[in-house]
């Protein structure tokens, strides 16, 4: 796994816990928004750096509700 990749990995699993959702729930959530990624995916996402498409950062955007950047930055102090 790349830099980015695991810097967006660890972004996606602290912003999922952050909102309670487990995988299966921000799946369920995804498909809801009409954006499909299995429960497995997601895993995979955060534990094995798979592959994460831009139109899955623009959806995880909208369920977090913040911008696209949070995702691909390096954690803030005080976020």
């Amino acid at each position: 796994m790349d830099q980015l990749q695991s810097l967006v990995a660890n972004n996606l699993h602290r912003y999922r816990q952050a909102v309670g959702l487990s995988h299966a729930a921000l799946s369920r959530r995804l498909r809801d928004e009409g954006h499909v990624i299995s429960p497995r995916r997601l895993r995979d996402m955060e534990e094995r750096g798979g592959t994460i498409y831009l139109r899955d950062l623009v959806a995880f955007s909208r369920i977090f509700q913040l911008p696209v950047e949070d995702l691909l930055s390096p954690l803030q102090q005080g976020k």
